[in-house]
């Protein structure tokens, strides 16, 4: 379950793919469950299902996080 008490969460930027990702698989790994954040939605999927096979929980968030628009996008679970 996403944000369990009994698991700390990790935030990771650009966590679907390439040199965000690589972190974002140490921490999923390791017991932590995963905010990834990326404008792919489809990499985001890609990478949820990749994350989540080690049991943590993954949610994805559409968007790019350098602009002030990301606040009006939702967080979507993966």
């Amino acid at each position: 379950m996403f944000g369990s008490e009994n698991r700390p969460l990790a935030v990771v930027t650009g966590g679907s793919n390439g040199i965000g990702y690589e972190p974002a698989k140490k921490f999923a790994d390791n017991g932590y469950d995963v905010l990834i954040a990326a404008e792919d939605a489809a990499h985001l999927r890609d990478a949820a299902a990749t994350l989540s096979a080690s049991g943590a929980g993954v949610e994805g968030h559409a968007s790019d996080l350098s602009t002030p628009e990301w606040r009006e996008q939702p967080v979507c679970r993966i």
